[in-house]
């Protein structure tokens, strides 16, 4: 009975039904329900009387129910409900109260639900709780009381909660609580009170929760924690305070569990050695976001098994030689947006296990010739948006497992030819936005597994023909924003399964006849803010798989019939922003699975019968910003 408009439930229609076992009202427009509706209903198992707009409901209205162990009450605006009004539902296990509109709850609204399991109040408007509320609810596993505007809890208020284990209370507006208000709690096992307006915890506030494994304090105004706040916490795995107003490194004394530690987006600056984290299953660290300037040599020694690695963000000027000497299971390391401007030689001699390496948005000017060797594990490599102007020859030959390599926004102006050859399984080469005027021959030798190559938007103005050539698994090839003018016929050689090129915004002039004739498997081409004023005939004749081309804002003033006859598979094509007259009524022959044609903004004055009626598929036509075209209707027939 769900999603049917209803607005009511007509007297007496449930009445016979006393084998039914469940109901779905839900999605509907109900606004009310009358006190008897669901009397006899003495086997019912589930009910869903959720998405509605109840605004109150009878003190009767689930009397009889002594089987129900399933109610759905979501999503209504419900303002109020009448004390012990589950009072008879001794079965029940999951009851859903949230998004709907109550403030207030009675301190005798859940008498009699000793079997209830999951309690679901967030996302209403409650600002306060009576001290006796959950009294009853001596098998309650998880209570949700987030996203609602509670300022404070009373006293004793979770006293009765012996078995619970998830307490949700995060997003309220909470700024103070006291210090036995989780006192006997003993079966805790996840504790959120993130997004709030904490300033400071009591020193003995989670005594006693010799359960917790997950503890959530972030996106609070903390200032300051207490040395020993955590002590007792000794399960406890997962602790985050990102997101706070702390100004120092807090001890950590106790937690012998810990294995993820979030102090992220804080105000840390400083690390004392007394403030030294001994932390020996830690296995992830995330300290970015902060003011650190430096840190001693010591700060990770007691972390032998730490796994991830973030000070990205910080204001870190140098790395100690020996930092993460301790540190050898390390696998994913972020230094990016500090401001180093060098690395210590043997900085990173001791991650035998490192995978992934972020070095970006620093001001590294310069590399040691040796600074990776011990790094043979490494797969991602990140140096992007640096200072580098060079690279040692063999700065990357110990790296055989590295798959990705990203050095773009440098100031690289040239390299050895040798500098990528033994990088056999790297798959992403991005060395685009720096100042390479020439690639080497043999620059690229080696590199049979690179799929993603990108040289956008530095200063090559020509390319030695077979400079690719080794690249016979390359899928994607970016050479966009360069001062390339003409392309030679071999320069592509060895693309076999090259799929998208992007040429576009260079100073191309014209394009030899079998420049793209090696690239069999071309699917996108992009020509675009060229200088090309003609196309070759036969230029485009081997694409036979092209889908997209693009010859926007180029100097075209014609092209010759038949240019296109052999793309069968292209269905976009681009030739806005050109200088063309006229078109030939066999210019686009062949072009039988063509979607979309984009002519605007060319100089054409009129338009030849049956010049699009080999387009069988077109659905879109642009022909925008021309001169006055004279189009006859016979065009689309």
């Amino acid at each position: 009975m769900s999603n049917k408009k209803l607005t009511s439930l007509p007297r007496g229609l449930l009445h016979k039904l006393d084998l039914l076992t469940e109901l779905n009202l839900e999605s509907n427009q109900l606004t009310h329900l009358d006190a008897n509706v669901f009397t006899n209903l003495v086997n019912l198992n589930e009910l869903k009387i959720n998405d509605n707009n109840l605004e109150s409901l009878p003190q009767e209205i689930f009397n009889g129910l002594k089987s129900l162990r399933f109610l759905d009450l979501e999503s209504n605006k419900l303002k109020d409900l009448e004390p012990k009004i589950f009072n008879n539902l001794s079965n029940l296990q999951y009851l859903d109260l949230k998004k709907n509109n109550l403030t207030v709850l009675s301190k005798e609204l859940f008498i009699g639900l000793t079997s209830l399991h999951w309690l679901h109040l967030e996302s209403n408007g409650l600002t306060s709780l009576e001290p006796d509320t959950f009294n009853d609810l001596s098998n309650l596993y998880q209570l949700n009381l987030n996203n609602n505007k509670l300022t404070s809890l009373p006293q004793g208020v979770f006293n009765g909660l012996k078995s619970l284990e998830k307490l949700y209370l995060q997003s309220n507006c909470l700024k103070k609580l006291e210090r036995d208000t989780f006192k006997n709690l003993f079966n805790l096992d996840e504790l959120k009170i993130s997004n709030n307006s904490m300033t400071y915890f009591p020193l003995d506030i989670f005594n006693g929760l010799n359960s917790l494994t997950w503890l959530y304090l972030d996106s609070n105004r903390l200032l300051h924690l207490d040395s020993g706040i955590f002590k007792n916490l000794s399960n406890l795995e997962y602790l985050d305070l990102r997101d706070n107003c702390l100004r120092e490194v807090l001890q950590l004394n106790g937690l012998k569990s810990l294995r993820w530690l979030h102090l992220s987006l804080n105000e840390l600056a400083h690390m004392r050695y007394h403030e030294l984290l001994d932390l020996p299953t830690l296995w992830e660290f995330n300290i970015n976001n902060n003011s650190f300037e430096t840190l001693p040599h010591y700060t990770f020694e007691k972390m032998e098994q730490l796994n991830s690695l973030n000070l990205q963000s910080n204001r870190l000027e140098h790395l100690e030689p020996n930092i993460f000497n301790n540190l050898s299971k390390l696998y994913k390391l972020n230094i990016s947006r500090n401001i180093l401007t060098c690395l210590p030689h043997d900085v990173f001699h001791t991650l035998i296990c490192l995978s992934h390496l972020s070095l970006g948005w620093n001001h590294l000017d310069t590399l040691e010739p040796d600074i990776f060797d011990s790094l043979s594990n490494l797969n991602e490599l990140r140096i992007n948006n640096n200072d580098l102007t060079s690279l040692p020859k063999d700065i990357f030959n110990k790296l055989e497992s590295l798959t990705v390599l990203d050095l773009n926004s440098n100031k690289l102006t040239s390299f050895e030819a040798e500098t990528f050859n033994n990088l056999s399984n790297i798959t992403y080469l991005d060395i685009s936005k720096n100042k390479l005027t020439f690639l080497p021959p043999g620059t690229f030798d080696g590199l049979k597994s690179l799929r993603r190559l990108n040289l956008s938007l530095n200063q090559l103005d020509d390319l030695e023909p077979n400079i690719f050539n080794d690249l016979t698994n390359l899928h994607e090839l970016k050479l966009k924003g360069n001062y390339l003018t003409i392309l030679s016929q071999e320069i592509f050689n060895g693309l076999k399964s090259l799929e998208e090129l992007d040429l576009q915004s260079n100073k191309l002039t014209i394009i030899e006849p079998d420049t793209f004739s090696s690239l069999a498997n071309l699917k996108q081409v992009d020509l675009s803010r060229n200088n090309l004023t003609t196309i070759s005939s036969g230029v485009f004749n081997e694409l036979k798989f092209l889908r997209q081309l693009n010859l926007q804002s180029n100097k075209l003033t014609s092209l010759e019939p038949n240019t296109f006859q052999h793309l069968s598979k292209l269905a976009t094509l681009n030739i806005n922003d050109n200088k063309l007259t006229h078109l030939s009524q066999e210019i686009f022959n062949g072009l039988e699975s063509l979607y979309c044609l984009d002519l605007d903004s060319n100089y054409l004055t009129s338009v030849k019968p049956d010049t699009f009626s080999n387009l069988p598929k077109l659905e879109i036509l642009y022909m925008n910003k021309n001169i006055s075209p004279d189009i006859s209707t016979d065009n689309f027939n």
